[in-house]
């Protein structure tokens, strides 16, 4: 099974053609129109790739708990790494066309149709090895969200935080920017737009009410099953992009 993990946000414009266009992307149906249940008034919420950070993964599967660990890029790809040695985790992408596919964004979930549970967490930094065996291992429900791996594979879509291919480009503001102009420009306006656009850094203060990926509910995600149906239209996002794009930190 393939997975493309996204992210909550959120977004501002001085314009009020920018403040429509955002207003057109707030999040609905399965995800949560206000994350972790924060108000926000003057910004947007939305859902955008990841931004620079880590994501972890608990995977228990006939017995077995395993931790997966991916770096991620600014543009949104990713790296996995060891999660007990997070002195590794660095997220490396080549500059050639032929290593900045789409499914460089993706995680394959192996043996999908037996996987019991699914946990999974964004962080800006590496988490302590330690802090993560003997606190988070335990306690995932305190920290992590979970999507049912199996459930999906049977037809179970209707899932919290969830999103199917075809809606990618109605909820996911990346997806939309690549044939919409003005989805474009207020993506630019952003901290960090699309795909690594921007070239500025801001911090988690720069967030209205804190950074989103901090709190419980850190993330939403858009689950890629069997097919990617935009994953051409990315591919053309990513091979467009410079190699060197800066953006990362909290999204504003």
């Amino acid at each position: 099974m393939l997975i493309l993990f996204t992210r909550y946000s959120a977004g501002y414009s001085s314009r009020p053609e920018g403040v429509s266009t955002l207003d057109k992307f707030k999040p609905n149906g399965r995800l949560q129109a206000q994350p972790g249940g924060v108000p926000i008034k003057t910004a947007r919420y939305g859902v955008r790739m990841l931004r620079a950070g880590y994501l972890y993964l608990r995977i228990e599967r006939r017995g077995l708990l395993e931790w997966e660990g991916y770096a991620v890029h600014p543009h949104g790809y990713l790296r996995q790494f060891w999660v007990m040695k997070p002195e590794a985790a660095e997220a490396k992408i080549a500059c050639e066309r032929g290593a900045r596919q789409a499914n460089n964004n993706l995680i394959w979930i192996k043996d999908a149709k037996n996987v019991k549970s699914l946990w999974y967490a964004f962080h800006p930094d590496p988490i302590d090895p330690q802090h993560l065996k003997r606190e988070i291992e335990p306690n995932p429900a305190k920290y992590m969200q979970r999507f049912d791996v199996a459930g999906w594979q049977v037809g179970s879509t209707s899932q919290a935080d969830s999103l199917e291919p075809a809606q990618l480009d109605k909820q996911v503001l990346g997806f939309a920017a690549l044939s919409d102009e003005q989805v474009q420009r207020v993506g630019n306006e952003q901290c960090f737009g699309p795909m690594g656009m921007t070239p500025q850094q801001c911090v988690d203060a720069m967030t209205p009410h804190g950074s989103p990926q901090r709190r419980k509910r850190p993330s939403a995600i858009a689950h890629a099953i069997d097919r990617l149906s935009k994953e051409s239209m990315m591919s053309k996002a990513i091979h467009s992009q410079p190699c060197s794009g800066r953006s990362h930190g909290a999204q504003a």
